[in-house]
């Protein structure tokens, strides 16, 4: 009865109490546009909250559910499709997770063409800038000749024949299968785009190049290799896989935590890295590898060529203007990272082999730096003037523990009587923004952040500092949305936890079933895939960040891969329903070239001569992005059944009479 009048006490001192984030930190307008109140509101959502749709996306589900119910054995299936096809034919459009006001302010913030809405490079705040100055800085930064050069024309498809060409050849001497090479060989791929994200923690705000590489020619080929070369970095004592890992080292009882501390970081160490100095030193370490013929049948040297090709690829465009990286390792690459360190790691052992005083500790993350140092202080510059006599383009810069204390990633270190004592370390424009509770998001994502910021306290904070710093993520999430009951008991349950986080080895006897998350639906299909024993995961609706950040040049639709299509008739109602693993455009000529050679088993050529009507090739549309290709036929024969009438000459992949009702309501 007393635990029972305490828990009641506790909740009580919370009511009443209103946590709350920082807006001005969370929004940083630098605009000349004054936010409404509730564009404000808005946005100090955060950008990755999800906002709810306003329709089922039943042919989706339907897409995905019948594609999983055709791995399954015929009962299994059945079951599955029942299921499924009766939470969808009860179910009503969950109610919208912001308001009317922000719903208007959403579509008002889209139609401003006047400025740009992106996350801040660090601290998870939100940015409004005014265009003409996010482009005016992109320009300038562009602009620097000693970096980046312009180019006179796009060079996709140049690369995208080099590509192929390689693959070709390493095919023909067996090293990789014909499946291999159509899955590596890039087709219509897109150019990568370069950004900017804004740092707000500097003077006039200037901005952090990004380039995005998905769909690019190099892509597919980089992720292929990582897997490969990936294993041969991370060897040496200095290497830090992550924070958990940094720990392990500077709680060593060899440690003497009286050592000055000391930080390194690397000047923009991506853009200049050697390139003609990191491939021989990776051919040396493939070929020095015993388990590399584990991986692949690949040489070193024709790997350390396809790598080559990849890293030489450094092109980007801006605004349909295209530029090219003159040195260094080409951002955006999942390569990138991997020979930056292969560099580094010959770079720190030559440097520290060849100057008299060692460091006694040394940890290296990508280009961050951990030290301790048993010498004098003033020696210390003479290290740092030695480490930059390495190589003239890779600059160090230094920073001294102050008051005893030194941050590093996100670990806080503090000498306390002769002991280092570690918390978390938070920058000045750090906001406290996590996802909100109100986001779109399956509840199991939701307490998932709480689990993983519980879990982080736990591996980097020292036991003295742990308590502190749970006090303070209740308070957050509480600022975040998070009911009081979510929080501690998640916080409980990992706190208890003893088990590893280690990354499981994915069943490939488990099926899974991938569909986008919906309040109220997805966890009524949840229980329903849980007594066949089916994996669900869920994807999120479109973010704030999907829907405001407007930066890179859009790609028009009908030169995006893997699709379902419709297009119109000019004298009808007749729609001719599609789909194709390439892009509109390429298959919208091979639809032309059918309909001049009158071809009987093309279906818009036969409804265009039969009635002697003409086809509305400029009113062609993309309905549906699906890159699996069982999913996009399902979807396509659908969207055919969902009809009244089209110009089909069949209706598409024959489907289970289970989804007729819904498909008829569609």
């Amino acid at each position: 009865m007393k635990q029972k009048q305490i828990k009641k006490f506790d909740q009580l001192k919370h009511c009443g109490i209103k946590h709350t984030l920082n807006k001005r930190k969370i929004v940083k307008n630098i605009s000349n546009y004054n936010l409404t109140q509730d564009e404000e509101d808005l946005l100090s959502l955060g950008m990755n909250f999800a906002v709810s749709s306003q329709k089922i996306p039943k042919v989706e589900i339907i897409a995905s559910t019948e594609s999983t119910a055709r791995k399954l054995n015929k009962e299994d299936g059945q079951q599955l499709r029942t299921g499924v096809a009766l939470i969808l034919q009860k179910s009503k459009p969950p109610k919208s997770n912001i308001s009317k006001k922000q719903h208007t302010a959403l579509t008002n913030l889209k139609r401003n063409k006047n400025i740009v809405i992106l996350p801040a490079d660090k601290g998870n705040a939100t940015v409004v800038m005014d265009r003409c100055e996010y482009k005016m800085k992109m320009k300038k930064l562009l602009d620097d000749e000693y970096t980046y050069k312009q180019l006179p024309n796009d060079p996709t498809t140049k690369i995208e024949n080099k590509i192929t060409k390689a693959l070709k050849s390493i095919e023909e001497k067996k090293l990789i299968s014909k499946e291999q090479r159509l899955k590596l060989a890039p087709q219509h791929s897109t150019p990568p785009q370069i950004y900017g994200l804004p740092k707000i923690h500097k003077e006039n705000v200037p901005l952090r190049p990004i380039v995005s590489a998905i769909n690019s020619p190099t892509h597919p080929l980089a992720k292929f290799l990582v897997k490969i070369i990936g294993p041969v970095t991370g060897k040496t004592n200095s290497y830090i896989k992550n924070s958990t890992h940094f720990m392990e080292k500077i709680n060593s009882p060899a440690i003497n935590s009286k050592d000055t501390m000391i930080s390194f970081d690397v000047v923009s160490l991506f853009t200049k890295v050697p390139m003609k100095e990191v491939i021989p030193i990776l051919k040396m370490i493939l070929e020095q590898d015993d388990s590399l013929e584990d991986r692949t049948a690949i040489t070193p040297g024709e790997l350390c060529n396809l790598v080559e090709l990849c890293v030489k690829s450094t092109y980007f465009c801006f605004e349909e203007t295209f530029y090219e990286q003159k040195e260094g390792a080409s951002m955006g690459s999942p390569l990138s990272p991997i020979l930056a360190n292969i560099y580094m790691e010959r770079l720190e052992e030559e440097a520290i082999k060849n100057f008299p005083l060692k460091p006694s500790l040394w940890c290296r993350y990508v280009d961050d730096v951990f030290a301790l140092w048993p010498h004098d202080n003033e020696s210390i510059q003479d290290f740092k003037l030695h480490l930059n006599k390495q190589n003239k383009h890779i600059q160090f810069t230094t920073e001294e523990e102050n008051e005893n204390k030194i941050a590093f990633l996100d670990v806080q270190i503090e000498r306390k009587n002769n002991k280092f004592i570690t918390s978390i370390f938070r920058k000045k424009t750090h906001t406290d923004k996590y996802l909100n509770y109100k986001s779109n998001h399956h509840p199991r994502i939701l307490s998932g952040v709480v689990k993983c910021l519980t879990d982080r306290a736990k591996k980097l904070c020292h036991p003295s500092e742990i308590e502190q710093e749970l006090k303070h993520l209740k308070e957050v999430f509480l600022a975040n949305g998070y009911p009081e009951q979510t929080i501690n008991s998640n916080i409980k349950s990992k706190r208890n936890s003893t088990t590893n986080n280690s990354t499981k080895a994915q069943d490939e006897t488990i099926k899974y079933l991938v569909i986008p998350y919906v309040k109220g639906i997805s966890e009524k299909i949840e229980h329903v895939c849980r007594s066949l024993n089916i994996e669900t995961v869920f994807t999120s609706t479109p973010t704030l960040k999907k829907h405001l950040m407007k930066v890179k040049t859009p790609r028009e639709k009908s030169k995006i891969k893997g699709v379902v299509y419709e297009i119109p008739c000019m004298d009808c109602s007749m729609v001719y329903i599609g789909e194709t693993r390439r892009t509109l455009d390429k298959r919208l000529k091979e639809h032309q070239y059918a309909v001049k050679r009158h071809d009987e088993k093309n279906g818009i050529a036969v409804h265009a001569w039969n009635s002697n009507h003409k086809v509305n090739w400029l009113e062609a549309k993309v309905k549906e992005r699906v890159e699996n290709y069982t999913r996009r036929r399902i979807t396509e024969a659908v969207v055919i059944q969902s009809l009244p009438s089209t110009s089909n000459l069949d209706n598409g992949l024959e489907l289970n009479p289970t989804w007729q009702p819904i498909i008829a309501s569609l």
